[in-house]
């Protein structure tokens, strides 16, 4: 089934000619089937027309570190794929409700997100909602309008006494229409509408916006702009973890932690503040690069700050977790089994926190994760406890309840050392060259574009100019030859450009 769809690696661009076209039920089965052996549905698209539709469907395969494609032409229903695939219920769901497109036989085709043009016909908050029965059940409904900043979204809870059996979102109360006028703006106006989507996710969103122009441009970028990048998103990333923690806190009623993590994210973003102006990361990245450099005085007072900011939160941390009230309210609370993690193709930390080895820096890497790798950590329980102390690996319910500190502070301290190296590598002072400008590599590996060493012909060498030029070290000289450390390798292909007259061909770009 696989050979049906064309493979890509994360960030490689495709010509939509290229992507085959299968009959419907083909399609289908081949989805269920790769699903089945593992790889996730990362995405189901649809590309409409006026004489036909076209159904787009993206699978993430983490054991080959690749991205499947396949696509099939559908008319105004299909069958659907969720009664085998419970992965693709809620694109059907979008599906049917943006374009009208009927997936046959999908269990609850209830609405997503109430938009304007919705083909399903229904009003504002006009939803049918799960009901649990029983004689003492009761349902308590909030929002939604909420006493905050949030989005508008109506919450359903079905309770027995104080047992919360389910609760069921709705959302799509208010609409920017981001998506319709991001497709009719100019392309100046994009990248405002992307930094501007979700707020604590500047970065991110950002990236992945300039990563996919790039791509089709087919241009790349400096070295030095990836780690930019790297920081900017570490960054973004710690604040998001102490600003979840904070909230785990106040949910709980324990607002002494609550109140340290505000504060101390809001430490955080000071520091994205420095290295643009704007503690959201606006106006940093843009397609081609990032807009703001770093200098020295500049990378003294983050390695700082960021020193200041493991410190504290390891206080509130360990005043968190060493609070048995809290410990009771996160235990066994809001349980996702693994094998249900898996179906529903649940992904990030809460997959991490059910036990799913799955991160998209490790199997699908971009940017500076192909370069500075890191390993994937999970925890097991899938419950609120599992998720407040999710980068601890592989550890048991009594050890996450015993260790507490160490198991939270484990996501600072290991974003921390990766925001150490990235920012320490500014210190040498080496400004990087943009990458050459070459055919993109076809490899079964993930580090398609690092630098390849035949020991064969460079043992001989004398004068290894290629070592020398390296910014990083990365390269040393052993008895046996070469010896290159790809995880300090920038990727600045200064080693490559270093002796371009070379007769040894002991350095090639893979």
């Amino acid at each position: 089934m696989n050979n049906e769809f064309y493979s890509a690696y994360n960030g490689q661009s495709m010509d939509r000619m290229n992507i085959p076209i299968l009959p419907v039920l083909q399609f289908r089965e081949s989805v269920c089937a790769m699903v089945n052996k593992g790889m996730r549905l990362s995405a189901l698209l649809c590309f409409p027309s006026e004489n036909k539709n076209t159904l787009f469907a993206v699978l993430a395969d983490a054991e080959k570190g690749k991205l499947r494609v396949g696509s099939c032409h559908v008319g105004k229903k299909y069958p659907a794929l969720t009664p085998d695939c419970m992965q693709a219920h809620l694109f059907e769901r979008e599906i049917y409700e943006n374009y009208g497109i009927l997936p046959e036989g999908h269990p609850w085709l209830k609405p997503v997100r109430f938009p304007h043009n919705s083909f399903s016909h229904n009003s504002i908050g006009d939803m049918d909602y799960f009901k649990v029965q029983g004689d003492e059940i009761h349902e308590v409904a909030v929002g939604p309008i909420h006493a905050g900043v949030i989005e508008p979204g109506h919450f359903r809870f079905q309770c027995h006494g104080e047992v919360v059996y389910n609760l069921e979102i709705s959302l799509g109360y208010q609409h920017r229409g981001i998506e319709k006028v991001f497709t009719e703006s100019p392309a100046s106006r994009q990248i405002h509408y992307i930094e501007t989507a979700s707020g604590d996710s500047t970065a991110a969103h950002t990236i992945a916006y300039s990563n996919v122009m790039e791509s089709l441009c087919e241009t790349s970028i400096t070295a030095r702009s990836q780690a930019l990048r790297g920081i900017a998103l570490e960054l973004e990333r710690i604040a998001c973890h102490i600003g979840d923690l904070g909230a785990l806190s106040g949910d709980v009623g324990f607002m002494p932690a609550s109140a340290y993590c505000g504060r101390i994210r809001g430490n955080v973003l000071n520091m994205t503040a420095v290295l643009c102006g704007n503690r959201f990361s606006r106006n940093l990245i843009r397609p081609g690069g990032v807009r703001f450099d770093l200098d020295a005085d500049q990378i003294d007072h983050l390695l700082k700050e960021l020193k200041s900011v493991r410190k504290d939160a390891a206080n509130a941390i360990e005043l968190m977790f060493n609070t048995p009230s809290v410990l009771a309210r996160f235990e066994h609370t809001g349980a996702v089994p693994p094998e249900d993690a898996v179906k529903i193709g649940m992904v990030g930390p809460a997959a991490r926190a059910a036990g799913i080895d799955q991160d998209v820096r490790t199997y699908f890497p971009a940017g500076i994760y192909k370069y500075q790798h890191i390993p994937t950590v999970s925890a097991s329980g899938g419950d609120v406890m599992a998720r407040a102390g999710m980068n601890r690996y592989q550890i048991s319910r009594y050890a996450i309840r015993v260790l507490t500190s160490p198991i939270v502070l484990s996501i600072f301290r290991r974003i921390a050392m990766l925001l150490d190296v990235l920012i320490s590598r500014f210190k040498q002072g080496h400004q990087t060259m943009n990458y050459p400008k070459c055919p993109a590599p076809v490899l079964p590996e993930r580090f398609a574009g690092m630098p390849a060493i035949d020991q064969k012909k460079c043992r001989d060498c004398s004068v290894p100019s290629c070592m020398e030029s390296c910014p990083t070290k990365a390269l040393t000289k052993t008895d046996q030859g070469l010896r290159l450390d790809m995880g300090m390798c920038l990727f600045c292909t200064d080693c490559l450009l270093s002796s371009p007259g070379c007769q040894c061909g002991r350095l090639r770009c893979l």
